[in-house]
């Protein structure tokens, strides 16, 4: 889709609902980070709460604005910064159903680390394909079974790199004294994620939302 001009005009007519539903989920990212760290065994404090509620959404409004205002210069940059938006969101929904299977399980390694991260993949990927298609692409095709299968055929080669990046860390990569064994879940975890960012923002662009 042909992105229009930045003149603050056309960000009010045109994107005030973007950086709007970015809040939005800026809001909903700070809530389940915080249900990741209480489960995960740290309660933050008020102080620290209140960043991430004020921050959190902070961040992603005025980093799609910031975006906005580069898409002259970037033409990808509104989906991108929509992208890694979502991406977040739908990471700290993995981490939060991770951190309740290490609290119930006490497992935070090994093979079964493995299968948390595979088995919670697809929690995230839900939530991903609707954002992406309505949200950051705005694809406008009725047949959604053919891309929803594309979205899944990227998704696993994402989740195969994210899967191995993980366990590289966790599983390979001897735990830092400073660090607990859930800490270092959860670093490989993110550090996964970025990783497959790339893959999985170019193959959904290039192949799954892909403009006629």
């Amino acid at each position: 889709m042909k992105q229009n001009s930045n003149s603050i005009g056309n960000i009010t007519k045109y994107y005030i609902k973007d950086v709007k539903i970015a809040a939005l989920i800026g809001f909903v990212t700070a809530v389940l980070t915080f249900i990741s760290l209480v489960i995960g065994g740290y309660t933050p404090n008020f102080i620290l709460w209140t960043i991430m509620v004020l921050g959190f959404p902070f961040i992603t409004f005025f980093g799609l604005l910031f975006a906005i205002a580069l898409q002259d210069i970037f033409p990808n940059a509104i989906q991108f910064a929509k992208f890694a938006i979502i991406g977040g969101l739908s990471t700290l929904i993995i981490l939060a159903i991770l951190n309740a299977l290490f609290a119930i399980t006490g497992i935070t390694s090994g093979l079964l680390f493995s299968a948390f991260v595979a088995g919670i993949f697809f929690f995230g990927l839900l939530n991903g394909f609707f954002l992406n298609k309505h949200w950051a692409f705005k694809t406008r095709t009725n047949k959604i079974h053919i891309e929803f299968g594309k979205f899944v055929l990227i998704s696993i080669g994402g989740l195969i790199i994210n899967v191995g990046t993980a366990s590289l860390i966790v599983n390979v990569i001897s735990i830092p004294e400073w660090a607990s064994p859930t800490f270092w879940a959860n670093t490989g975890v993110v550090v996964a994620v970025f990783v497959s960012m790339a893959w999985n923002f170019y193959g959904y662009k290039l192949f799954v939302f892909k403009e006629d």
